[in-house]
């Protein structure tokens, strides 16, 4: 396995517009340097009309990106756009993101898990809530909310970012599915260990609406699978 440390960029090259920078970034290991995969962007002045923010984090966190043939990649602030759906990192102050790329199999910020997976033929970002050989996915969606004039006595509001975000289901070798957090839904999938599966939920006092407790479930449902 080959781990490398994310430095700053190798080069920069401006689009013939000038209203964005094509930067080249780079990674390092201990017997020398090696380029880095992917193309690194600025990112757009955010406006300040526009309330909330864009991102799964409030905060940049350290990060892990896992390419193909084991390469990994340290970044020490790293963070998810959910409006642009890429990755974003922080180097001097300045915040950049991470196009997307072929060889880019999961990353991690902080404690949560992300997996780059094929669906409907193209790539999309998913979070990892629970993995075995049937994935628990949460995707994430983020628009723009537009604000309203001024009218009269009634103040103006400004555009806002909305987030939102649907759960979804992989068995092995297959695409992702959207899942919605019904009983009769979660017992035909796992209908291989429907019994047991009830009386889990049941003992444990379970709800499966709640996250947390879905998790819960899958977990042992995987475990079951594994034994």
């Amino acid at each position: 396995m080959r781990t490398f440390t994310f430095i700053y960029l190798l080069s920069i090259t401006y689009w013939a517009s000038g209203q964005s920078q094509n930067i080249i970034g780079s990674a390092q290991q201990q017997n020398g340097r090696t380029g880095f995969f992917g193309t690194l962007m600025n990112t757009k002045e955010t406006s300040n009309s526009i309330d909330g923010n864009p991102y799964f984090n409030e905060t940049w966190k350290p990060g892990m990106l896992y390419l193909e043939n084991d390469v990994e990649i340290n970044v020490d602030l790293l963070n998810y756009n959910v409006f642009e759906n890429s990755l974003t990192y922080k180097e001097r102050n300045k915040e950049y993101l991470i196009s997307t790329y072929t060889d880019l199999k999961k990353f991690e910020i902080g404690d949560d898990v992300f997996v780059y997976l094929y669906s409907n033929h193209s790539k999309d970002i998913y979070q990892l809530l629970s993995d075995g050989p049937i994935r628990l996915l949460k995707r994430y969606y983020c628009k723009i909310l537009m604000g309203m004039e001024s009218k009269g006595i009634i103040g103006a509001t400004n555009d806002k970012y909305m987030k939102n975000d649907d759960l979804y289901v992989q068995k092995e070798g297959l695409q992702p599915d959207e899942f919605k957090t019904r009983k009769r839904d979660l017992y035909k999938l796992m209908d291989d260990k429907r019994e047991e599966i009830k009386y889990y939920i049941d003992d444990k006092g379970l709800n499966i609406n709640k996250e947390d407790d879905l998790i819960q479930v899958f977990n042992y449902y995987n475990e079951l699978i594994s034994i």
